[in-house]
């Protein structure tokens, strides 16, 4: 297949899935020699933090190979970030938001374990 630019969509929870759906979509962009830019449009409220920086190390693996550009409609907040920053350049549209916070936790399990 020859295609100059590839648009990949980034929507939903940042998931181990949706890194590993990330991983086999660039598999192609490195396969094929014809594709010169990659666009991924982002619209989600974020996830797991490691597979947002796994997606990050992705798309970073493409600096200097593939011009890479983040479109944000909607809402990047959290791990949604990630991938974006990884991107050459990063766009919005004027009524997206993108958001970063402090790093959250919690517990889990019966009285006694805790």
């Amino acid at each position: 297949m020859n295609r100059e630019k590839v648009e990949i969509f980034i929507t939903g929870d940042i998931t181990t899935d949706t890194a590993n759906e990330l991983l086999k979509e660039l598999e192609f962009v490195k396969q094929n020699e014809s594709v010169k830019k990659v666009s991924f449009r982002i619209n989600s409220n974020g996830g797991s933090v490691v597979a947002g920086l796994a997606m990050y190390d992705a798309i970073s693996a493409l600096s200097g190979v593939v011009e890479t550009e983040g479109y944000i409609y909607g809402v990047c907040g959290s791990a949604a970030t990630y991938p974006a920053l990884a991107c050459d350049k990063v766009k919005m549209t004027p009524n997206a938001t993108f958001f970063i916070h402090l790093c959250e936790g919690g517990l889990y399990g019966t009285i006694e374990q805790i």
